[in-house]
């Protein structure tokens, strides 16, 4: 059976993979495992919980994926079939930045540096990265605490999100723009758009990313270990049940950070 696209990990880049380590670790505690694709190239972190820190061994310039990009390396979308998504945007002129190889082959990935406005997409095909690092749970088959919603800033939401779901059948609903910028969109796909950015705010992106907002069942306990750590509340949302969620801004090597309790997400993704 097919299943929608979905957001399933987001990327960047780190400058000390074992500094990323330990703050993950003392800071959330979460923890990281590592492939074996290029491992003289990239040093590449990656959890059920759907973050990905990427350090590089060789400059930049010599690297074909990262060619448009800058430190934030992709929103990855779990899609039925990434080369049906290919054709889609080949079809208008749009073409992959880069092709991944996964193991085994001929499995790969798609990533698409432009084409849409900033933001670095990644298709790859339902199942395929999971496979390959097995045994390992899809985002949506994962336990918290893992990524609930990917917020990215965009100039117009009524264009990215068309875009978005012409190529990738991405529906959308509006939804609490939390004080991050003037409207938001998000869906069951876990990518939240925003338009109208707050100054503030927008000082704490990275390059397109707003934020990774995270679940934890003992939301409240990160809460004050990251406070306690010195990152600050940059913005509070009161959900329906009561409970807060906060926007801290930049926390994980400049990866702009929010939390939330896993009962919240349904209002999270704009289905309560």
């Amino acid at each position: 059976m097919t299943r929608p696209t979905r957001f399933c990990r987001l990327a960047w880049i780190v400058p000390d993979m074992d500094a990323m380590e330990r703050q993950l670790a003392d800071l959330l505690g979460l923890s990281l495992r590592f492939g074996s694709i290029a491992t003289d190239v990239i040093k590449a972190g990656i959890e059920e919980h759907g973050l990905e820190p990427i350090q590089l061994f060789v400059p930049r310039e010599t690297l074909p994926f990262m060619d448009g990009i800058g430190r934030f390396v992709e929103v990855a979308l779990a899609v039925d079939d990434c080369d049906e998504s290919y054709r889609r945007l080949a079809a208008d002129g749009i073409l992959p930045s880069f092709t991944s190889p996964l193991i085994p082959a001929p499995n790969h990935e798609h990533l698409y540096a432009r084409g849409f406005d900033g933001i670095p997409i990644l298709a790859c095909t339902d199942g395929e990265n999971e496979a390959m690092m097995a045994p390992f749970l899809d985002l949506e088959a994962a336990a918290p605490p893992k990524i609930g919603v990917c917020t990215m800033m965009v100039d117009s939401i009524d264009d990215m999100a068309a875009r978005l779901t012409r190529y990738f059948d991405m529906d959308w609903v509006e939804t609490d723009p939390a004080g991050l910028g003037t409207r938001a969109v998000v869906g069951r796909h876990r990518v939240k758009l925003v338009e109208g950015v707050a100054a503030d705010v927008r000082e704490q992106a990275l390059d397109s990313i707003i934020a990774a907002e995270m679940m934890f069942p003992d939301h409240i306990e990160i809460c004050e270990r990251l406070k306690a750590a010195g990152y600050p509340v940059v913005r509070p949302r009161r959900f329906a049940s009561g409970r807060e969620g906060w926007y801290f801004g930049r926390v994980l090597a400049d990866l702009p950070l929010a939390i939330f309790h896993p009962d919240d997400e349904a209002e999270a993704l704009g289905q309560g």
